[in-house]
């Protein structure tokens, strides 16, 4: 397998783990085995830290619609929101929460 074949593979189980956990399905071993990947790609070589940082952000953004940075904001927030004041917590649509 090229370095390029094994990069795209790795994209690909990303993305698979990105949309179950958009689905609400997330799947540990999924992750787990992409997050393995991930770091075999790191160890060979094949992709440095910022190439594998640069996939992960351009495939979030493009399963989430938003960046991780936004993404977590955006869940720390709703955390705080929901420790405070849960009655408008859960006045906001499930959907919205995800």
């Amino acid at each position: 397998m090229r370095h390029d074949e094994f990069l795209g593979y790795c994209r690909e189980q990303l993305i698979l783990s990105f949309r179950n956990t958009l689905s609400g399905k997330p799947d540990d071993v999924q992750k787990h085995r992409t997050e393995g990947l991930i770091q075999a790609a790191k160890l060979l070589g094949i992709a440095s830290h910022s190439d594998i940082s640069q996939i992960i952000e351009e495939e979030h953004l493009a399963v989430f619609g938003e960046t991780v940075s936004e993404r977590t904001a955006r869940k720390k927030s709703l955390t705080e929101l929901k420790e405070l004041s849960p009655d408008i917590y859960y006045d906001i649509p499930t959907i919205e929460r995800l």
